[in-house]
């Protein structure tokens, strides 16, 4: 009872309580509107499915007395459950090795993992806390601060360059502010007579038909319509995206000037 596991799987929700997207309810996950989550839903759930029925194979092999010690089978939702605490509460670390052994093989320098009490710091895009490391010499898990704190304040740790959707997916919220954060445009090529024309226009000059939007930071908005922050906020767009509408809205090829003044 003294572990610090057990702490952190007794202060876990239940899964009908966890917030992550894979435990939404199907009709939750579909209100959301966005084919881009409800894919990696799919292919999140399929994964464990698939993973559930090996486990169950493979516990079917184990002696009668050992299964006995688990208390019950293992369940989908077991795995659902574990799936959604993990996701939700692990942490990236730094892995300072230098005793590593010369096998041919390579070793990754970060893995992902659950810490015990490192799952309390909350997320800021801005957070103090440098990311996590492993100090070999002292055999522990180590947590930094990379900036100075006032006293009293919230030391927070930021969970990754993440968008908004993913926050959702993974953690189960949304952060009012996010840099990271951004809307993807991948425009089809248009049909016609053109279309081979402005196909190798695009290859010719670099210009790709997906773009990234993204929305205004913290100091780009005026504090007196901070609670009003729209996408129309973005201001001038990106100029590979006007130059791509340039060679979709073309009449006239040979006329084209991709980096003519905007107007």
């Amino acid at each position: 009872a003294t572990s610090p596991w057990s702490a952190l799987f007794a202060r876990a929700p239940e899964l009908s309580d966890a917030p992550t997207l894979l435990a939404w309810p199907q009709e939750a996950r579909a209100a959301l509107g966005s084919e881009q989550i409800s894919s990696h839903v799919h292919d999140a759930l399929f994964s464990l499915e698939a993973l559930s029925g090996e486990v169950v194979l493979s516990l079917e092999k184990l002696p009668e007395a050992l299964r006995a010690t688990l208390q019950g089978p293992v369940t989908f939702n077991d795995l659902l459950w574990a799936r959604c605490l993990f996701d939700s509460r692990a942490v990236s670390v730094e892995i300072g090795a230098t005793d590593v052994p010369d096998t041919g093989q390579s070793f990754p320098t970060k893995i992902v993992c659950l810490a015990p009490e490192v799952d309390h710091l909350n997320h800021s895009p801005f957070g103090v806390c440098a990311p996590p490391f492993f100090d070999a010499s002292r055999r522990q898990l180590v947590v930094r601060l990379a900036a100075k704190a006032s006293a009293g304040c919230e030391v927070c740790l930021c969970y990754g360059a993440l968008q908004n959707w993913e926050m959702l997916m993974y953690y189960g919220f949304c952060p009012d502010v996010n840099p990271h954060d951004r809307l993807t445009i991948d425009l089809d090529l248009p049909s016609g007579d053109n279309a081979a024309a402005v196909e190798l226009l695009l290859q010719l000059h670099g210009v790709p038909t997906e773009h990234a939007l993204r929305p205004p930071g913290p100091h780009d908005v005026d504090e007196t319509e901070a609670d009003v922050i729209t996408w129309a906020d973005l201001g001038l767009l990106p100029p590979q995206l006007l130059r791509c509408l340039r060679v979709f809205l073309v009449d006239d090829i040979q006329s084209l000037d991709l980096d003519a003044s905007p107007g």
